[in-house]
């Protein structure tokens, strides 16, 4: 990555090789990415939803060429109209099996922790988000 770039370019470039990367990952899972930072399957008559939040990211240009990512899930009707409510998990409160927290966070200047913020991505959508997607076989009538 070019340091003469300005950090809001370099922390976009960051989300979005990061994203892609993850995209390349879950695609195995039958996941297709709907938006920058969305992604989906259909079970039925159902949505599976993986989003990546940017910390920091609604507070005007970065100061930093450090990418923090939350990822949340969702599960709603296929055919829901509105606002999409995260109204799953968030990565923000969970633990891997040994009890660590995940590491999804990396330097887009430097590349600095990028394959383990990527691999953490990963683990969490395949530990946490599958798990809570098997379970959430009805659906709510308020999603």
């Amino acid at each position: 990555m070019d340091a003469s770039k300005p950090t809001a370019q370099v922390v976009r470039a960051g989300v979005e090789r990061v994203c892609a990367e993850f995209d390349s990952r879950i695609a195995a899972h039958d996941f297709t990415r709907m938006s920058a930072r969305l992604w989906s399957r259909r079970i039925g008559e159902r949505l599976e939803l993986i989003h990546f939040h940017r910390a920091g990211g609604s507070y005007g240009a970065p100061a930093r060429a450090s990418v923090e990512i939350r990822v949340a899930f969702a599960t709603r009707p296929a055919d829901a109209r509105g606002p999409l409510i995260l109204n799953g998990p968030s990565s923000d409160r969970l633990r891997s099996a040994d009890g660590r927290a995940y590491h999804l966070r990396f330097n887009a200047l430097t590349w600095s922790t990028f394959e383990r913020c990527v691999d953490d991505l990963v683990r969490v959508a395949l530990d946490h988000g599958l798990p809570w997607f098997a379970g959430q076989g009805g659906m709510a009538e308020d999603c």
